[in-house]
């Protein structure tokens, strides 16, 4: 009893010796003493200014922390501002450190702020202290026998809690002439300890050329760092505001779970993606951080991607039309410039390694108005291939391939449209108004080329069209036929421009197209209506966006049918049509001389006729 005695005594001797050490070293001990010291050793190893203009205070038990005011570091070998930091704070248990654990209490860090910069040159205001700088000046190492790593317990990490507040950060390219700022930065989460789930938040601005959003993110957390990976779930992200080339602002909510495994550079997610009226469901898979093999699984109802590109706008017939020239396009003073030539840059494409399949069930695309789109892509070594690309479209259906190689700038198509509406196709995608009917459209057509109007020049390949119960718009032969018995002496052609409200109807139509070199040459078009047969040859100049292009429509030799007698004066005629011009400002030409050469011929084959057959008839009465 009395040996316990004696250890009890010790024991509180110790105990009331140590809490008095504490207490006379925190009543004496002056942080506030060594700030020059650490001023000077900071001027000294990155040539850097420290400013600490706030206290530093220190705590011993039963936590050892540190807390320090406002604090300023300067760029490197300059007084200009690097960095600032309002507050910061962090305290660690004395007791788990002697059994190798690290029990943080919660981090804060306050009123941050700083500037990083990319030089012209490539080199960033931060390599001196992250080391990059001595990395790069090091000489190269001559390779010895890596001596066994001494066996170590790992390090158990417990930190209570982390919260940043950020003013501004800004990351600015002096190369690119960009900045990017982040400011109202705000970060908190729960608990972060090995296999223990917590809880994240984190808001931010983020804002620069032509950006503007704010983002919002929440979820949950589970770390596991002995295997490297880490997984998130109950993620919800909202990112609000502008971004460069929309002409509309956004609203965007993902929900969803990801898992990491930066071990094995793997990341794999379930994400449900909602943005005005768009829901897409999407499931990915990414294999190497760099560089990175991505696979993608989407279903998304609906997307308007004009709502975001302004590709709409004006969207209708006619839409697209360049507006003729007046004074100041015609040249002198205030003449506008044709606009450049917009280059494709597919250099994006050279490093993509990606696969997978898109699935959406209404789209609207460069006004284009598509349901039930699938698009299957595969992209590795700077080609892209798009098969299938299936879709329904305007009462019909879209079937065929694509793709793309970036690295000749080659595009190739193939498709076939089955049943469309062509009217609207036409006026929606290249919003020209010109042909009416139901059919069938196929092509098969290749090009390369660095700019847009290379593209169109270098086209080569094959098209066709069959369409039934339909009407070409701009001109109607049938009124300019009846017409023709008033003027088949006329000497000239008469040159009239396409009218909105004119129209041949048919019946049947069909054109095959050889393209080579941006221009398509056709020579077996057929028409058919109750009283015209049509055919023709010519040029249509894609480079150009203009034709050149001849018809010949015959009247069928009946006096049924529309039109009637009125068509008796020039039955069995061919009459030339000539279609010239460009795309916007299409002419016809009548040319009524040769028709009026061919009635004086049929004419006179018609009286020779008769009289064979009047001598014909003397004979057979003898």
């Amino acid at each position: 009893m009395k040996l316990v005695k004696i250890l009890l005594v010790v024991a509180g001797a110790l105990v009331v010796i140590v809490v008095a050490g504490i207490a006379i070293v925190m009543a004496t001990f002056d942080p506030a003493r060594y700030k020059p010291e650490l001023v000077a050793l900071v001027k000294e190893k990155t040539g850097r200014t420290l400013s600490i203009d706030g206290p530093i205070g220190l705590t011993f038990f039963p936590k050892l922390g540190v807390s320090i005011g406002k604090t300023q570091l300067s760029e490197a070998g300059s007084d200009k501002m690097f960095a600032r930091l309002g507050e910061a704070r962090v305290s660690l248990a004395l007791m788990p450190l002697l059994s190798g654990q690290v029990v943080v209490d919660r981090v804060v860090l306050s009123g941050l702020a700083a500037e990083i910069v990319k030089h012209k040159d490539g080199r960033t205001n931060i390599e001196d202290l992250t080391g990059a700088k001595a990395e790069k000046d090091k000489p190269a190492a001559k390779a010895t026998a890596a001596a066994p790593a001494a066996s170590t317990p790992p390090v158990k990490l417990d930190i209570a809690g982390v919260e940043i507040n950020a003013d501004n950060l800004i990351w600015r390219d002096e190369r690119e002439g960009k900045q990017t700022k982040i400011s109202a930065f705000k970060l908190n989460t729960g608990r972060i300890a090995e296999d223990t789930p917590g809880k994240l938040s984190l808001n931010a601005r983020i804002e620069g050329d032509g950006l503007n959003v704010v983002l919002d993110v929440a979820g949950m957390y589970r770390l596991n760092l002995q295997q490297g990976s880490a997984a998130l779930s109950e993620l919800a992200i909202k990112v609000a505001g502008q971004v460069p080339g929309a002409p509309n602002p956004f609203a965007l909510t993902l929900a969803g779970n990801v898992a990491t495994d930066w071990v094995k550079e793997a990341v794999s997610g379930e994400l449900t993606a909602k943005f005005d009226e768009t829901t897409a469901r999407t499931r990915f898979e990414l294999k190497g951080f760099s560089p990175s093999a991505i696979k993608l699984d989407a279903d998304i109802d609906r997307l308007d991607v004009d709502r975001y590109t302004g590709a709409g706008a004006g969207a209708g017939a006619g839409a697209g039309a360049q507006k003729p020239a007046g004074p100041a396009a015609a040249g002198g003073a205030g003449a506008v410039k044709p606009a450049a030539d917009p280059v494709i840059d597919l250099a994006g494409l050279k490093a993509l390694n990606f696969s997978g399949e898109v699935r959406i069930g209404q789209l609207i695309v460069s006004r284009l108005k598509i349901e039930k789109a699938r698009l299957g892509m595969r992209a590795v070594g700077g080609r892209v291939d798009l098969n299938p690309v299936a879709a329904s479209l305007y009462g019909g259906t879209l079937a065929g391939s694509a793709s793309i190689n970036a690295n000749q700038n080659q595009f190739t198509l193939k498709q076939q449209l089955t049943g469309i509406n062509i009217g609207p196709l036409l006026t929606d995608a290249a919003g020209k108004d010109f042909l009416e009917g139901h059919g069938n459209v196929a092509v098969d057509v290749q090009t390369s080329g660095p700019t847009v109007s290379a593209l169109k020049k270098a086209l080569s390949g094959t098209a066709g069209v069959t369409l039934k119960d339909g009407a070409i718009k701009g001109i109607n032969l049938a009124e300019s036929f009846r017409k023709v018995k008033s003027l088949l002496g006329a000497k000239s052609s008469q040159e009239q421009g396409m009218s909105k409200t004119d129209k041949t109807d048919f019946a049947e139509m069909g054109a095959n197209f050889v393209i080579r070199n941006g221009v398509a040459h056709n020579d077996d078009l057929s028409v058919k209506s109750p009283f015209i047969r049509l055919g023709g040859n010519g040029d249509i100049n894609i480079g150009t966006d203009s034709m050149n292009y001849l018809a010949k429509a015959s009247v069928v030799n009946t006096a049924g049918g529309q039109g009637g007698k009125d068509f008796e004066a020039v039955s069995g005629l061919t009459i030339p049509v000539r279609l010239s011009g460009p795309f916007d400002a299409l002419k016809y030409n009548i040319e009524f001389g040769a028709v009026a050469t061919a009635a004086v011929k049929q004419q006179v084959q018609e009286k020779v006729k008769e009289q064979v057959q009047d001598r014909l008839k003397g004979l057979l009465r003898r």
